[in-house]
């Protein structure tokens, strides 16, 4: 579950970096 959510941050993170 934890990786779950940090996967989900990360993506939400590297979008608006991108």
């Amino acid at each position: 579950m934890v990786i779950y959510k940090n996967r989900k941050v990360a993506t939400n993170s590297a979008i608006p970096a991108l």
